[in-house]
């Protein structure tokens, strides 16, 4: 027997007496090398990720045996719309030695949501060790607002009406909140939105308004930037702005004088008198 992790050559004595008489040998024994390896990650055999996003998966590969190693990686059961990238598609280990390796998963903007089984392995002719994960390609959550203006002149009289359109860019149907970072532009003027709240498709858009009517005077001639948001119930991190520059409607007028010259009607008028008189 060999005691656990012995590995090469060794050197056995026996000897055998009888009669007063002992005699002694040595056998060389060669213990062979044990190929052993662990491949360990993520605690749930999870990979979650979106479409058109990537995530970085990071995996520790260990050399568990009694015999150096030299293996090389596979992937099985990616899905069509999913790119993997190896950071170590082969992997030399001494003994005892370990490694962390990591698997950039991007997936395609037009995958659909769905579960995927995955095998993951290092392997050579004398051993393969392998890991199964479960790919989980959930629903895309994206939001955009957009505009053609970013600019607002209100005045006191009446309120100046702005419009934006909100898409839901996700793959599922989602609730969109909208809200307004006025920076105390409020001192200034008043905001009103024509909506809050969206329940719009995946892909669908919506048109919203915003009001804006000047209440005091003395904003900053330059304007006062606001900022327009919108963001996802199903996910608050997901956001998009648009910002906007509140100017005052300051009321003016030009007025034109044009000269004229008189002089010639005085002459032909005068002429006129005197020979009136004359006559």
């Amino acid at each position: 027997d060999a005691d656990a992790g012995e590995s090469g050559l060794m050197s056995q004595s026996f000897s055998v007496s009888y009669g007063g008489v002992t005699v002694e040998d040595s056998v060389d024994i060669e213990i062979l090398g044990v190929h052993s390896a662990t491949l360990s990650g993520p605690l749930d055999g999870r990979i979650l990720v979106r479409p058109g996003e990537t995530v970085l998966t990071s995996f520790t590969l260990e050399n568990t045996g009694t015999s150096n190693l030299s293996l090389v990686a596979g992937l099985l059961g990616l899905p069509a719309q999913a790119e993997a990238t190896l950071s170590h598609t082969s992997v030399e280990l001494a003994v005892g030695e370990s490694v962390v390796v990591d698997i950039s998963l991007t997936i395609a903007t037009s995958s659909e949501a769905g579960t995927h089984a995955l095998t993951f392995a290092y392997g050579s002719s004398e051993l393969s060790v392998e890991l199964q994960l479960s790919l989980q390609i959930q629903e895309r959550i994206a939001v955009l607002m957009s505009s053609t203006s970013s600019r607002i002149v209100a005045g006191p009289s009446s309120s100046a009406v702005y419009s934006f359109d909100v898409t839901n860019l996700g793959t599922a149907s989602d609730t969109l909140h909208l809200s307004l970072s006025e920076n105390g532009a409020s001192d200034w003027f008043d905001f009103e939105l024509s909506s809050t709240s969206l329940l719009l498709d995946a892909g669908q858009s919506s048109t919203v308004t915003l009001n804006v009517r000047e209440t005091s005077q003395g904003a900053s001639s330059s304007g006062i930037d606001v900022t327009l948001h919108a963001h996802s119930s199903s996910d608050e991190s997901i956001t998009s702005h648009i910002n906007l520059t509140i100017e005052s409607l300051v009321a003016g007028a030009e007025i034109l004088v044009l000269s004229d010259d008189d002089l010639a009607d005085f002459i032909h008028q005068a002429v006129g008198n005197g020979r009136n008189r004359g006559n």
